[in-house]
């Protein structure tokens, strides 16, 4: 147990500093400087990368790293298919990142999902 609270401890640690850096960078892309200052920052930034668990990190913003209950979780725990799996993708996310549009693409999954279950209910 304790070794556990360590880990995840440690694996918290890292997440804090991977952010950290990650907002730094964005800040000096934003005014137009270098990313990242010099090639011990990015060696750093790469092995943090590489300790990390792919649920501990997100590629291209926060909207699913800082839910509960991540979607790709619940969709693979689950074992749904596509277009289930978009369907939840997109319902959580909606507010954070995509708004109306992505309540689109859950009516949009949804009405192909439906036309495949009725072709299914065809075919037996």
């Amino acid at each position: 147990m304790l070794l556990l609270q360590l880990w995840n401890r440690r694996t918290a640690d890292l997440v804090r500093c991977l952010e950290q850096t990650e907002n730094r960078f964005i800040s000096n892309e934003r005014k137009g400087g270098l990313a990242l200052t010099s090639n011990r920052e990015q060696e750093f930034w790469d092995k943090m990368q590489e300790k990390l668990k792919p649920l501990d990190r997100q590629v291209g913003g926060k909207h699913y790293k800082d839910m509960k209950i991540q979607p790709v979780e619940f969709i693979l725990a689950n074992d749904l298919g596509f277009c289930e799996g978009n369907i939840i993708k997109y319902t959580c996310r909606y507010k954070q990142k995509g708004g109306v549009e992505d309540l689109e693409k859950v009516i949009h999954y949804a009405q192909m999902l439906i036309d495949k279950v009725k072709e299914n209910e065809v075919g037996q």
